[in-house]
């Protein structure tokens, strides 16, 4: 029997065992007075434990559901038995729950899911039944839709495809028309991750802001935005590299990567055949391990007349720490150098937030005006 200091289980036997089981045992367990409890018998469904998916289809802003006649509800819900449900399943001996859930997702749905998000692990009646669910959130689009869906024929499932709209599914949870706890608390979930959605930045098409130093028309400082790889109408590409000087990963998504990437010679499915500027770094470091903060190395351009695209990232700071302090820099450089060469200067802005802190950045400082907004 085990026993802990707070719970004896005295007795523990099956009194029926079928496809389900039924559990008899005797316990006692720790009051909050401090003494034990009589010894009280209970019994208890086991039933396995089972894996539940809400599935979101980005393309088409809906749910995929499932409705399937449910015997234990047919005198008790509003649907004559028919319950509609976010799709679930059992989980197999020697399955996990991730495994199961996209088995089952294939099965009673179609689509195929990947890399789902577990909402919640809890106790589906915890007063009658051990079973546990683990519940999902999966985002799919219309490619992953692989199979017609409707259940295992195997074991006798006749499950209907129900596609919702996600307003009608947030209607009928404000109406109170929704009787499957998975799905109740999966729209909850739904609706929060939305709201994140929503605030994501948004990637921006290629264009040009510039903007003119008033004191000095000549020279114009600028925001270029969208992927670098097709950024146009520049002269050279300034990114900094740690002091090893050491450009980040071909298949990395930051600023370097992607310069790396953009002027290496590659063949015709994009695959990288020479590493131009990489080796022309190196080539121009020589035997040197590192250079000073500050320095300047020059490079060859390689194969970046011919761009592919690929996304850009960022170094670790926000934009909005980064902005001010290049836009000042980029300033007193002009100050210094009046008759200097460089005519204009761009900033980066890879996603509406980009934009917004660099164009708050330029404003800030006082000393520009907007000239003219232009796709590239």
């Amino acid at each position: 029997m085990a026993s802990s200091r707070d719970v004896v289980v005295r007795d523990k036997r099956r009194v029926f065992d079928g496809f389900f089981k039924l559990d008899e045992i005797t316990v006692s367990h720790r009051l909050s007075t401090g003494a034990m409890s009589a010894d009280r018998k209970s019994l208890i469904f086991e039933r396995g434990d089972s894996v539940a998916a809400l599935i979101y289809n980005r393309d088409l802003a809906q749910v995929i559901l499932v409705e399937q006649f449910k015997a234990p509800t047919l005198e008790k819900s509003r649907s004559n038995g028919f319950i509609l449900e976010a799709m679930a399943g059992m989980i197999r001996p020697g399955e996990t729950p991730d495994q199961a859930v996209a088995r089952e997702a294939f099965e009673e749905t179609g689509y195929r899911i990947y890399d789902p998000e577990l909402i919640a692990t809890f106790f589906s009646s915890p007063g009658g039944s051990s079973e546990r669910i683990f519940l999902y959130f999966a985002v799919v689009t219309n490619a992953d839709k692989a199979g017609p869906g409707g259940g295992s024929v195997t074991e006798g499932e006749d499950i209907q495809v129900v596609p919702l709209d996600v307003r009608e599914l947030f209607d009928r949870l404000r109406g109170r028309a929704l009787d499957d706890p998975k799905l109740i608390i999966a729209t909850h979930f739904l609706n929060d991750w939305l709201r994140v959605e929503a605030s994501r930045p948004v990637v921006l098409a290629p264009g040009t802001v510039t903007y003119r130093k008033r004191a000095l028309p000549r020279l114009g400082l600028g925001i270029k935005t969208g992927e670098i790889l097709k950024v146009r109408d520049v002269d050279v590409w300034v990114n900094s590299e740690n002091t090893d000087m050491m450009m980040d990963r071909i298949i990395g998504r930051t600023i370097s990567a992607n310069i790396r990437y953009g002027g290496a010679e590659k063949d015709e499915e994009g695959n990288v055949g020479e590493d131009t500027i990489a080796e022309a770094l190196r080539t121009a470091l020589g035997r040197r391990a590192f250079v000073r903060i500050g320095t300047v190395v020059e490079t060859t351009a390689g194969a970046l007349a011919g761009f592919g695209v690929r996304r850009a990232g960022d170094g670790g700071l926000a934009v909005e720490q980064v902005a001010p302090t290049i836009v000042a820099a980029v300033d007193a450089f002009f100050d210094d150098h009046a008759d200097t060469d460089l005519a204009q200067v761009f900033l980066l802005a890879f996603t509406d937030r980009d934009q917004y802190a660099c164009q708050k950045a330029i404003r800030d400082g006082a000393g520009y005006e907007e000239v003219t907004e232009a796709p590239r």
